[in-house]
């Protein structure tokens, strides 16, 4: 689906999220003189706070000047589905056909907790946008339901004992997995969440400069539980690190990281000497890339799987937090301190790049490099590589959904391996199309918005 009218109208606008397939997006803008000062204008301070007018969000579905919303909650991977706050309401909404849904009417809890750049505390999509999960608050109960986004069948997930914080879809939805506040950790008396519940806020949209508040010391520590999307009663599952497929990852007390396909029943995939932190689960793959926390100094990377382990001799600077399962790629990007290397899942081995690549985005065997100011297409089973032609702006913009991407003003097939052309203007966003998001007005910048309309072009 393409559209390439107007999205939006000359305001300025900050760009919130679009559909992966174009069909939708969501922005701010300062349309109307809120503050009475005889002119529309949004500033933005030192900090990135906004002031002046006040910003409205909209959703644009296509083009056109798209409705009042008070934000976007959440949407799929896919494109399709997406659930906005209206009206204090959350309704889910069918881009391909508008067709609505008034989640709230049904009892979903639209609270949120305060944390930023983060998915809905209560709602999740799985990966192919086939169900939604949502919790529902009832007669004082608090129930997690799936309900599948076409037939419209729900089934209901009894959390338990405790206070639900977040709840998630597996990838493959397969799974649920809950955060609850069980046991009163600190002491106070009373079951709270790690962070506070976020407040109602009239300045909700974000400036240029990203801030993260941060709390110190509050709440409970949250318990993992773990229930079938098909119905029943959620599970205290004891060191549960990521979901794998229909199986779980979990970590004993020292350390040792497990497969669990059954409870009760692990198989071992590195060893306390590891202390591994999940870097990528491909459970289509059964591999597993770890970073080993246990030894001093730098964390070394492994691919294990049930039965298997191999070193791959590079490290990281320090292990990060297990990675909940995003996407199925052959090629994985990773960088060991200076140096840009690409891991083949599929042959298992690591191919270390130039130092200081930076992969862009990949499609099957290909991944799109950005090697100075030139862009290279490096294919895994085919020697040797192609640069493509043209130069990127010196600082340039990238996004990149499923096999197109961008970076600025190069625009790029990378299933294909081949340039597209080029576009004028910021990059906000690529679609699954090609065709990229730029604002028609002024161009964002550190201290000033982007002016609006918006619009979908073609590369040139």
């Amino acid at each position: 689906m393409r559209h390439l009218g107007s999205i939006g109208t000359a305001a300025p606008t900050v760009f919130e999220m679009a559909g992966s397939d174009g069909s939708w997006v969501a922005l701010c803008q300062g349309r109307r003189d809120t503050n009475g000062d005889g002119h529309v204008g949004v500033d933005v301070g030192r900090r990135g706070k906004l002031s002046g007018d006040r910003m409205q969000s909209y959703l644009v579905l296509g083009d056109g000047k798209g409705e009042a919303i008070d934000e976007l909650a959440a949407y799929d991977p896919t494109g399709r589905w997406l659930v906005v706050m209206q009206h204090g309401r959350l309704v889910l909404l069918d881009s391909r056909s508008d067709k609505r849904l008034d989640l709230s009417a049904l009892g979903a809890d639209a609270r949120d907790d305060a944390l930023p750049y983060r998915q809905h505390r209560a709602l999740s999509f799985d990966a192919g946008g086939t169900r939604l999960l949502y919790v529902r608050q009832s007669a004082g109960k608090t129930h997690v339901v799936v309900r599948d986004l076409v037939s419209g069948a729900e089934t209901t997930i009894d959390p338990g004992p405790g206070r639900l914080w977040r709840a998630r879809l597996s990838p493959d939805g397969s799974k649920v997995v809950l955060r609850m506040i069980v046991d009163d950790t600190n002491k106070n008396g009373k079951l709270e969440w790690p962070v506070p519940a976020r407040k109602t806020n009239p300045w909700r949209c974000h400036g240029p400069i990203p801030t993260y508040p941060s709390w110190l010391s509050r709440g409970d520590e949250p318990t993992v539980k773990v229930a079938p999307s098909s119905g029943g009663s959620a599970k205290v599952v004891p060191g549960f690190a990521v979901p794998f497929g229909r199986s779980l990852l979990v970590r004993d007390a020292d350390g040792r990281l497990s497969l669990e396909r059954d409870p009760g029943d692990p198989v071992q995939l590195a060893d306390n000497k590891c202390g591994a932190r999940v870097l990528h689960a491909d459970a289509a793959r059964g591999l597993v890339l770890v970073a080993c926390s246990a030894p001093r100094g730098r964390s070394p990377l492994a691919l294990v799987g049930a039965g298997y382990h191999q070193d791959l001799k590079v490290d990281l600077a320090a292990a990060p937090p297990d990675r909940f399962p995003a996407g199925r790629s052959r090629l994985l990007a990773l960088y060991p301190g200076a140096d840009t290397a690409l891991m083949d899942l599929d042959t298992r081995k690591l191919t270390l790049l130039h130092r200081g690549d930076r992969v862009i985005a990949t499609s099957r065997a290909r991944a799109l490099v950005q090697r100075g100011r030139r862009l290279v297409i490096h294919d895994v089973d085919h020697a040797p590589e192609h640069v493509l032609e043209g130069r990127t702006d010196r600082l340039p913009d990238a996004r990149a959904t499923g096999r197109f991407a961008v970076v600025a003003p190069l625009v790029v097939d990378v299933g294909a391996g081949k340039l597209l052309g080029k576009v004028s203007g910021r990059p906000l966003a690529v679609s699954s199309a090609g065709l990229v998001l730029v604002a028609q007005g002024r161009q964002a910048r550190a201290h000033q918005l982007s002016g609006g309309p918006l619009r979908w072009i073609e590369p040139r």
